[in-house]
């Protein structure tokens, strides 16, 4: 994740249970949805800029997002195009009133028709 906006404690976002990427068993439910152990559980402080690297065997997640702000962060995931994950296609009125490079980055991973970002940076005047 890289930040885009700044993460104080108490705001929410990014939540963690540290070293728990190294367990050999299932994480209980009641865990996962911090209805128990809620102790172990940390949500991370960072700054706009900055970037949280973590793998996808952490227990991770989000806490409600309680600041003043909007929350704005990049996730980027690396891995094998046929282990990614695909979020819901936007409403045809949201896609509408986006421009060609905040409809790109929204797309799924794809070959061999990558989206050139360069080109559409460019366009964009940035």
């Amino acid at each position: 994740q890289y930040l885009l906006s700044d993460v104080d404690e108490g705001h929410g976002g990014f939540t963690c249970i540290p070293g728990s990427h190294k367990t050999n068993f299932d994480c209980p439910w009641s865990i996962r949805h911090l209805e128990t152990g809620r102790e172990h559980a940390r949500q991370l402080v960072a700054k706009a800029g900055d970037a949280i690297i973590f793998t996808e065997a952490l227990i991770h997640g989000a806490l409600p997002w309680v600041a003043d702000h909007e929350r704005r962060v990049l996730i980027h995931r690396y891995g094998p195009g046929i282990m990614a994950f695909s979020a819901p296609t936007p409403p045809d009125e949201a896609i509408a009133a986006m421009s060609p490079l905040h409809e790109a980055l929204l797309k799924p991973p794809s070959f061999p028709n990558r989206t050139d970002f360069a080109q559409l940076l460019d366009e964009a005047g940035r």
